[in-house]
């Protein structure tokens, strides 16, 4: 076999290719179509807010949507700090024990499960001055569960 002469190898050392330009200019056109790109924006859920006081296409009028509303008041009796729930105007009959006041608080939430599925739209939780805001907590915890529609808490006066 013949031998390569010394100015082949020259040659071919000296046709190496400089790959910075193109490496520059990739990057230019990455960030060109970066900017130059309108990402499309995910469908977002849209309130609709239909008028509630026209009357459905049966002929019979909707049922009026009311507000759920819960006072929670603090009664002091015999030196204890009682709760007392109201619920549209009715108190929850139930005693409470401070010792395990675990039974107070299934009662209220056995008679809002009843209320779950009423036309409310919303949940009005409205706690006095002096309520203790361990039982506005743990009111609102039973609203929770009992996975009531908008639960809010009422404007002070």
């Amino acid at each position: 076999m013949p031998r390569k002469k010394k100015s082949d190898d020259k040659k071919c050392a000296s046709a190496k290719m400089d790959m910075t330009p193109m490496i520059d200019v990739t990057f230019l056109l990455l960030v060109f179509f970066l900017c130059a790109t309108k990402f499309k924006q995910l469908e977002r859920r849209l309130d609709a807010f239909i008028p509630k006081d026209v009357p459905s296409q049966g002929g019979e009028p909707p049922p009026p949507f009311v507000d759920l509303d819960i006072k929670v008041r603090t009664v002091t009796r015999e030196g204890e700090t009682i709760p007392r729930v109201t619920i549209l105007n009715d108190e929850i009959d139930a005693s409470y024990n401070c010792g395990d006041p675990s039974a107070y608080w299934a009662a209220v939430g056995e008679t809002l499960r009843g209320y779950k599925d009423g036309p409310f739209e919303k949940t009005v939780i409205d706690a006095t001055d002096n309520c203790a805001w361990e039982f506005v907590a743990l009111t609102l915890d039973q609203c929770i569960a009992q996975k009531l529609k908008s639960v809010t808490f009422a404007a002070k006066r």
